[in-house]
């Protein structure tokens, strides 16, 4: 039944590539120029529009299938390539990755971290490495400054899991540069 609901959700995305892919001899459907004489139409396939609600139907069908995946990171974004019917594989992106979207900056006495409301829920369930590692990579920094990331990190985890959250808003956490919390404020 599913493999069913599958193909069918699929088809819409895997038959124009295919006919495409074949030579199949099936032309695309073109486009007319707003102005005929100053533009070409050279047969190729123009990028379709595919809603992000498709896309994440698709991703979430394909999730709850045996079809092989494989996780990757592309240009700093995740993706999932999944293996499909006669080895077609469709990528498409991460729905389900953590996307960090933590701001930082500096002050006279250190620098200061911003975490979200999700990003403090996530660091409080013990999930501050991920953040860390994407923060780093994110940022292409180096091992020193990775190193600094990780204790700021670190002391984070420790005084959300000893205080509070601030709920529905974001925290703003204070550091000297060794990284311990000088003070933290909500953010409204």
């Amino acid at each position: 039944m599913l493999h069913r609901k599958l193909s069918r959700s699929l088809i819409s995305l895997a038959l124009p590539i295919a006919l495409f892919a074949s030579g199949s001899g099936i032309s695309p459907v073109q486009v007319a120029p707003k102005d005929p004489a100053n533009s070409i139409v050279d047969g190729s396939i123009e990028r379709q529009q595919i809603s992000e609600e498709t896309l994440r139907e698709a991703y979430d069908e394909l999730l709850a299938s045996d079809a092989e995946r494989n996780h990757h990171v592309q240009d700093g974004e995740p993706f999932v390539t999944f293996v499909l019917q006669q080895g077609i594989e469709l990528t498409l992106p991460d729905f389900n990755a953590p996307r960090p979207f933590v701001s930082a900056g500096r002050y006279d006495g250190g620098f200061w971290i911003e975490f979200t409301s999700g990003e403090q829920s996530f660091v409080i369930g013990g999930a501050g490495t991920i953040l860390t590692s994407g923060i780093c990579s994110l940022l292409s920094l180096g091992n020193a400054a990775c190193l600094v990331v990780g204790i700021a990190m670190h002391a984070a985890s420790t005084y959300l899991n000893k205080n509070r959250e601030c709920p529905n808003n974001s925290i703003r956490m204070f550091y000297n540069w060794a990284g311990q919390i000088q003070r933290t404020e909500c953010q409204y």
